[in-house]
């Protein structure tokens, strides 16, 4: 459990990187010094994603828009 957390927050923080770095506005030693994080961000998130855990998980998959069906045939 804890691998997914750390998963989610590798995730969370490369994408804000990759946001961040999209910017023109940085100086190059700057644009440099992201882009180095962000790689190590992305080595850890390959090294995490190549391990075996003793049980698998598998995620819920719902469709959203049926909700709204659903509270309109409540209302009928």
């Amino acid at each position: 459990e804890d691998a997914y957390m750390i998963m989610r927050a590798i995730n969370s923080r490369l994408g804000i990187l990759e946001d961040y770095l999209l910017n023109d506005e940085m100086s190059d030693y700057d644009r440099k010094h992201w882009e180095y994080v962000a790689q190590q961000y992305r080595d850890l998130r390959a090294k995490l994603a190549n391990k075996k855990f003793k049980e698998k998980q598998y995620g819920l998959f719902f469709d959203y828009s049926k909700l709204d069906k659903l509270d309109n045939e409540d209302e009928e």
